[in-house]
């Protein structure tokens, strides 16, 4: 019960922080898509 729980603390941190990085991009204009896009070519290279 208490792993259980601590997975449930996690969830709601990963979905805290998604809604304020998505909220922060869409305020800055920064599109995530090409973030993740520009992320994906440094690993290429």
């Amino acid at each position: 019960a208490h792993c259980q729980h601590v997975n449930i603390q996690i969830i709601h941190l990963i979905h805290y922080v998604w809604t304020w990085f998505t909220c922060y991009t869409y305020m800055t204009g920064v599109k995530p898509l090409d973030m993740t896009t520009h992320s994906s070519v440094n690993i290429k290279i």
